[in-house]
């Protein structure tokens, strides 16, 4: 018959153990122009949308940008053009502020969101 023990920290060496899955956290989705997050950056994962669109019939993959909130919350942020651009410049650990700007029309009947994103300096 087994036996169940109490819960222990692990004392092992990290590097001996490989993520296979983590912690999604609530997905932000800003509305309002000026509406901002702040939270120190901690991780990217990437999703993929089945949804046919943009004349790729087999959807589209896209990142989600991870941040740990001071409450302890982890938010993620879709990606998007602007902010994928902006995010290479910014590692982790990186204390950031993303400050949504609304929405771009980039042509074709088709918008982008805009952000302007800061990073607090060291």
């Amino acid at each position: 018959m087994p036996t169940t023990k109490a819960p222990t920290r692990s004392s092992e060496n990290p590097s001996d153990w490989e993520t296979v899955a983590e912690e999604e956290g609530v997905k932000w989705y800003p509305v309002e122009v000026d509406e901002a997050i702040e939270g120190t950056f901690e991780a990217v994962s990437s999703a993929h949308d089945p949804t046919p669109r943009d004349g790729s019939p087999d959807g589209r993959d896209f990142k989600i940008y991870k941040f740990r909130t001071d409450g302890g919350g982890l938010w993620g942020v879709y990606s998007s053009y602007k902010l994928d651009q902006a995010m290479e410049n910014i590692e982790q650990g990186d204390f950031v502020r993303l400050i949504y700007r609304g929405k771009i029309d980039i042509g074709g009947g088709q918008d982008m969101r805009d952000w302007k994103v800061l990073r607090r300096k060291s």
